[in-house]
């Protein structure tokens, strides 16, 4: 804690005096390193790992180094270490405060500028300030937090502690890696990678725990860390077997299938199973710890299960989470303050969007997306944050891609390229190529994926019906064919305002949930407003999208789902387009990646609809009712040809 307040003293710490009356609060336990001249002092606290060029210099001498030069040096330095840490430069009276570039060292401050704390109940017990509010709202909700008057800094922000100020120091400029060719980006990814990983394997020995799931993320720091594999333990929490029917349980269940495929690749030191079913007890003593060190609960029953596996002190937890920032989980037809609340789900209001304003979410940063910055540094820099200090009872913890060097690296690629995960596979493969083998979120490996498409591809034509409505001032009823193998779109001749194109592509056999991707590849944001595709349950809407939003692939779920339903997707024009082809060709869209998964539907349970796209929202008082089906003479026709071409 560093306040410059009058304190006799502050529990378990030790004071030390800085310039200008501040006074830092400490523990004995967190490394420190600190550097000085005649201008200013560096201090840096935590696990920190340099992968700079700075060989054989302590971080905190190269960090003044860096900051005796210019700011902007000084900036570059500290966004290529890794770690979980905070640091203090104090020049002249001036105290400036920055937390590592993922943010897991959080970082509290009173807005008078007289306190800055390491966690938010310390900071509030030493103030004589109280917790309100909602966690589950507060952990999205920009830099505010549950304490009126106190604020939390983010990733990519300098805090001026004398005025309780913020400002962004990055990026600084457009992405220096976008020009870069493939190899280039690669080769640098893993250069730092093998830096962080052999500075973690030299530190922490055979004291390394990784999770392991079934996801990209995951497999992509094991391949990079196979050296250190024989000095790793790994752990899984989940299911040992689903309980219930439930699409949560399903979902561990089918994880645990694929980490038991993954670690028969992966010989690790050790590895163990949590089953959440069968947890052990949380002491009080750990119990108020926890409580101390976090205003928020993710999965704390775990914690006692993790004290008993890793036991002995000294510990390391490598995460992949990070990962999560390149992905392009959020996407946005728009860039605004307003549309940086909506993505967070947060109620505006005229105080929240000047906040966003102020931190920088109402525009792109050169070639930064929004997008990406807040997921960065709100979703990372302040949820996941919070889980760190929740799991501090047991280990510390490393993010191997936590510098913004390889973040930058890997936002420099296409968005379909993030969305697709492209350079975490390739880097994969060039590490540890059978993890790519095995399923992701499928048990199905590579080899019986293609298997079965191959199948899919020459199986007849899908014998369910296709569907065409359109409104009743259409003039023709001439024979249209909008389906061929899970493939559909609006006919030229047909493209107008209300009009509907449909598929009914599988068949319901066990009540569950569906899940399959909808493959619409034209994206344009000036024409909005043309068409959009649906996603109906016994032809009631559940969901829709407008057609030109996004090019990438989207994944949808339909819950609550029973025996019989009928799940379309459909086209549906919001515009008189008739005889144009080229509107026909970018109505064309492709469903893929069906997958049934059996659970529990009660009685009261209505069928939902969620998809991985933000632009996709529920529809206002839509349904089927007043659209005209046309051309049933047609369908007939082409189940009669598609019977055909079986014979």
């Amino acid at each position: 804690m560093l306040t410059c307040r009058s304190f006799h003293a502050v529990a378990h710490f030790t004071p030390q005096e800085l310039v200008g009356g501040w006074t830092l609060w400490a523990d004995n336990a967190t490394q420190q390193d600190q550097a000085s001249d005649a201008q200013a002092l560096v201090i840096i606290r935590g696990l920190w790992i340099d992968t700079s060029e700075h060989v054989g210099e302590s971080v905190a001498g190269g960090l003044l180094r860096s900051f005796a030069r210019e700011w902007n040096d000084f900036y570059e330095h500290i966004g290529k270490v890794a770690g979980r840490y905070v640091v203090f430069v104090i020049e002249n009276d001036d105290v400036h405060v920055f937390n590592d570039p993922s943010g897991l060292r959080t970082v509290y401050y009173t807005e008078d500028g007289d306190i800055v704390a390491s966690h938010l109940k310390l900071l509030a017990r030493t103030a004589g300030k109280k917790l309100s509010g909602s966690s589950t709202r507060t952990e999205k909700d920009l830099d505010s937090t549950l304490c009126a008057g106190v604020w939390q800094l983010l990733p990519n922000f300098a805090l001026k502690a004398n005025s309780g100020s913020v400002k962004r120091f990055y990026p600084m400029e457009k992405n220096r890696y976008t020009e870069w060719d493939l190899e280039d980006k690669l080769s640098r990814v893993q250069t730092l990678m093998n830096r962080v990983l052999g500075n973690v394997a030299d530190r922490f020995g055979d004291k390394i725990a990784v999770s392991v799931t079934g996801g990209v993320d995951s497999r992509f720091i094991l391949a990079m860390s196979r050296p250190y594999w024989h000095n790793m333990a790994g752990y899984t929490y989940g299911l040992e077997k689903a309980r219930t029917a439930t699409f949560r349980d399903q979902m561990m269940a089918l994880d645990q299938d694929l980490v038991t495929q993954l670690i028969d690749l992966t010989p690790l030191k050790s590895h163990q199973f949590l089953d959440i079913a069968n947890l052990p007890k949380t002491s009080p003593k750990i119990h108020q710890t926890v409580r101390s060190n976090t205003w928020q609960n993710h999965l704390q029953g775990l914690l006692p299960a993790y004290r008993e596996v890793f036991a002995e002190p000294g510990w390391v937890h490598l995460r992949g989470n990070g990962l999560e920032v390149v992905k392009r989980f959020w996407r946005a037809p728009s860039v605004s303050a307003t549309v940086a609340l909506q993505l967070l789900g947060l109620p505006e209001s005229q105080e929240r969007i000047k906040r966003a304003e102020q931190l920088g979410y109402s525009c792109d940063h050169f070639d930064f997306l929004m997008t990406d910055l807040l997921y960065w540094e709100v979703r990372l820099g302040k949820w996941h944050a919070e889980i760190m200090n929740e799991q501090d009872v047991v280990y510390e913890t490393v993010l191997p891609v936590s510098t913004r060097e390889i973040y930058e690296i890997l936002l420099s690629f296409s968005p379909a390229e993030r969305a697709e995960a492209f350079a975490l596979r390739e880097l994969i493969n060039r590490n540890a190529p059978l993890l790519n083998f095995i399923g992701t979120n499928d048990r199905r490996n590579l080899y019986e994926q293609f298997r079965d498409s191959k199948a899919e591809r020459n199986a007849p034509v899908p014998l369910f019906e296709p569907r065409f409505d359109a409104p009743e001032s259409a003039e023709d009823n001439e024979e249209v064919e909008v389906l061929h193998d899970r493939t559909l779109y609006i006919p030229a001749d047909y493209f107008v305002r209300n009009a509907l194109a449909s598929v009914l592509f599988t068949q319901i056999e066990a009540n569950g949930a569906l899940q399959f991707t909808i493959n619409q590849p034209y994206e344009c944001a000036k024409n909005r407003g043309k068409f959009s595709w649906e996603v109906l349950v016994d032809d009631e809407p559940l969901l829709e999208c407008d057609g030109a939003a996004t090019s990438l692939p989207v994944r949808v779920t339909v819950r609550n789902l029973r025996v019989g339903a009928e799940v379309r997707v459909g086209l549906r024009a919001h515009a008189d387009m008739r005889g144009i082809k080229s509107w026909q060709n970018a109505s064309w869209t492709t469903i893929s990646a069906v997958e049934q998964v059996p659970t529990v539907v009660a009685e009261d349970m209505q069928p939902i609809a969620t998809c991985d796209c933000p632009d996709a929202r529920v529809p206002q008082g839509k349904s089927l009712a007043g659209s005209v089906r046309l051309m049933k003479d047609s369908a007939r026709s082409l189940l009669k040809r598609a019977k055909s071409r079986t014979k």
